[in-house]
């Protein structure tokens, strides 16, 4: 049977008893997925040291020999399992939002702001009569050094 088929088959309302067993058995392997990730991060895994192209090997005190190995854990792995499970302490992107879940609210225009930081904003939209500085054109065009535009 073809990828294809199994996903309408599997679409079809007739057959929500196997759909639900699909999605049982793909929520069980990525749990066997997440719980690999989770050992190569933390308990690590023995990998052999290879020198010169060869496996080194050790003898145990009963005489028997056995490949050299070190202990790796995936900084990586790690990583990504903090993400997973704490979004909102480890995520690269936070979404912040105001009171009840609406939008930000502020009370200052850009020009308010930077007429705060050093007064030259006098001619930008929103200004509200800063002095000193440079004025601002808003409808200024921009051209090339060039020359050309």
């Amino acid at each position: 049977m073809s990828r294809s088929y199994m996903h309408q088959f599997k679409a079809d309302e007739k057959n929500a008893n196997f759909s639900a067993e699909w999605d049982n058995a793909i929520e069980e392997g990525v749990d066997r997925l997440e719980a690999e990730a989770h050992r190569r991060a933390f308990v690590g895994v023995n990998e052999p040291v290879i020198y010169q192209g060869k496996m080194s090997t050790v003898t145990d005190n009963a005489g028997t020999e056995r490949p050299l190995t070190v202990k790796k854990y995936s900084d990586q792995l790690t990583v990504v399992l903090l993400k997973a499970h704490r979004k909102e302490k480890y995520s690269e992107r936070q979404e912040l939002t105001g009171k009840d879940g609406g939008p930000i609210e502020h009370k200052h225009s850009l020009g308010d702001i930077l007429n705060e930081l050093d007064g030259t904003t006098k001619g930008l939209p929103g200004d509200k009569g800063a002095t000193g500085g440079p004025k601002v054109a808003a409808e200024q065009p921009l051209s090339r050094e060039d020359g050309e535009g």
